[in-house]
């Protein structure tokens, strides 16, 4: 008695292949949409939302940049950057006008010899982020703390700082 499976010759069921491709058609018209009301570009075929339709049906939404919260506190700008894995020495800062620039590098990841990767989601490679710092901040007294992996960035807020007026005529 021979055993016949109810996959496509990608191992897939073929109701949940054409579900799945319907879902991806409709969210790339969605994120088209989207982003020509941005004034960005709806072509290619990795559109907006591509990393969440990936992660759902077992692909890798890993993007290199490391993730980063920031907060506005009474008198100055504190970031967070998640840096797991990153030694300091490895980790670069740098202030350009009012842009400041995080990169380093994730170190690679030793393979399972005889091991197939099934899912892999750690960073490897070289990363740059880049945010902007709001006017009134001290760029040149920026305090660095670097601890369990979280880069902590600080900023104190100048204290004659006052937003320029324009007169309109």
């Amino acid at each position: 008695m021979s055993s016949k499976t109810n996959t496509n010759e990608d191992g897939d069921h073929p109701i949940i292949s054409k579900y799945e491709r319907q879902f991806r058609g409709l969210f790339n018209d969605l994120a088209s949409d989207f982003r020509s009301q941005l004034g960005g570009s709806g072509s290619g075929s990795r559109g907006f939302g591509t990393n969440l339709i990936s992660s759902t049906f077992g692909g890798s939404s890993v993007s290199n940049n490391p993730p980063i919260d920031i907060y506005e506190a009474e008198g100055e700008w504190i970031a967070h950057v998640e840096l797991a894995g990153i030694p300091k020495e490895n980790v670069q800062l740098e202030v350009h006008g009012n842009e400041l620039v995080i990169s380093g590098e994730y170190s690679q990841h030793k393979h399972l010899s005889g091991h197939n990767i099934v899912r892999k989601e750690r960073r490897t490679g070289k990363f740059q982020r880049s945010v902007t710092i709001p006017p009134g901040y001290k760029t040149d007294s920026i305090d660095a703390q670097y601890q369990d992996g979280i880069l902590v960035l600080t900023i104190p807020r100048q204290a004659d700082f006052q937003p320029q007026r324009i007169t309109i005529k």
